[in-house]
């Protein structure tokens, strides 16, 4: 009763507020375009940023949870494949959107927030991973596999230039690895010369 209290009704009634605030338009009609890109493009990095900058570098290459979440995604994506090709006969492309759809987890918007609230800062590096892995595994595959579908027949180079700006533009993707990189190589002097001085 006390995580719902203290974790699951915070952030879901912050969700209702937002919703009514959109629904009775207080902030204007074009408030929910603006925060989102804000929030997307400005909020978020910054977020990410921070945590897997001062996360530890074996919480964000934790190779068990990496796997776990690839092998179970792997096994979600199969069987929204099958039945979408067995069952529904759709096509390639079709097929494509299909497999985003179904391994599709708002694990940023929702997943980021949640764990916070319940854990503080040491619930960050499981979102951040999963969308660092989603996004360069399963939102590249999706991009690839609509632009060879497509009628002009893209090059592999063509194709491959795609999903490299796609991810480049990607701030969710961006953010993460700069503070991972940051991570890797500020932090630890900083730590070293705390030592020293202490």
């Amino acid at each position: 009763m006390d995580a719902l209290i203290n974790v699951v009704i915070p952030v879901f009634g912050l969700i209702l507020t937002g919703y009514l605030a959109g629904r009775f338009e207080v902030l204007g009609p074009q408030s929910a375009a603006a925060l989102t890109r804000f929030v997307y493009y400005f909020a978020f990095p910054a977020a990410l940023f921070v945590f897997s900058a001062r996360a530890p570098i074996d919480k964000i290459f934790n190779w068990p949870f990496i796997g776990a979440f690839v092998a179970g995604s792997g096994l979600t994506l199969w069987l929204a494949l099958s039945v979408g090709r067995l069952w529904f006969r759709h096509d390639m492309a079709t097929l494509g959107i299909v497999g985003f759809t179904a391994v599709f987890g708002n694990v940023i918007a929702m997943g980021l927030p949640l764990l916070l609230t319940a854990y503080g800062p040491d619930g960050a590096p499981p979102p951040i991973v999963v969308a660092l892995v989603f996004s360069v595994l399963f939102i590249s595959s999706a991009i690839a596999v609509l632009e060879a579908t497509r009628a002009s027949g893209p090059s592999p180079l063509r194709v491959a230039l795609q999903l490299a700006g796609s991810l480049l533009r990607n701030p969710v993707v961006i953010a993460p690895v700069l503070g991972i990189f940051y991570s890797m190589t500020a932090l630890p002097s900083q730590r070293r010369s705390v030592t020293i001085l202490t």
